[in-house]
């Protein structure tokens, strides 16, 4: 059974509530799973499901749209034009750095948590001549092998990362003893060393 409160009215709701609403294709429902071990109902509210339609829909869009900006593009290629050999690229987005390579780079791994801004990144790929890897994943916890980088490159990613300092303290696991970083974030400049 799913209860929708009306707005404005906090003690009046709608039981049963099955409304056939379309939202780019997919039927808009009430998500139930169990967790049976322990008897456990999770509901997600309506909030969640459209936080979610956001995140899918209306926020890589956004991006994409502000990051696309001509101003950004000499910090992007100094930030991304200063990177050699094997290249993590934490927060690759919609993969707007690949054009600013330079050519000799071996290999780019890009890392991002939004599989709808990594299906973007995946058709820039075509456009450059080095291999892409790219992974849908958080920049806390990347599942990558040791000292496996000479570059690690971030640019406009460091204010959407929720604990940066678990990311700086992980990130000299991937990269090699002489690896640089790349960096340029709001408010901090370009800082190579």
């Amino acid at each position: 059974m799913l209860l929708l409160r009306e707005i404005g009215s906090p003690g009046r709701t709608f039981d049963n509530f099955r409304a056939p609403c379309s939202l780019m294709g997919k039927q808009w429902r009430n998500s139930r799973a169990t967790d049976e071990s322990r008897g456990i109902w999770h509901t997600r509210t309506w909030r969640e499901e459209l936080m979610g339609f956001y995140n899918r829909f209306i926020l890589p869009q956004v991006l994409e749209l502000a990051m696309r900006q001509k101003n950004f593009v000499p910090f992007r290629e100094r930030t991304a034009g200063a990177a050699h050999g094997r290249v993590l690229e934490i927060g690759i987005g919609s993969g707007l750095n690949l054009a600013s390579y330079q050519p000799d780079i071996e290999t780019v791994c890009g890392v991002d948590p939004s599989a709808e801004l990594l299906a973007k990144a995946s058709e820039r790929v075509a456009s450059v001549g080095f291999p892409v890897r790219l992974l849908e994943a958080s920049s806390e916890n990347l599942p990558l092998e040791d000292r496996s980088f000479d570059t690690i490159v971030m640019t406009f990613t460091l204010c959407s990362i929720p604990h940066p300092t678990r990311l700086s303290s992980r990130s000299g696991e991937f990269s090699n003893r002489r690896a640089s970083c790349c960096l340029r974030s709001t408010g901090v400049r370009s800082i190579q060393t």
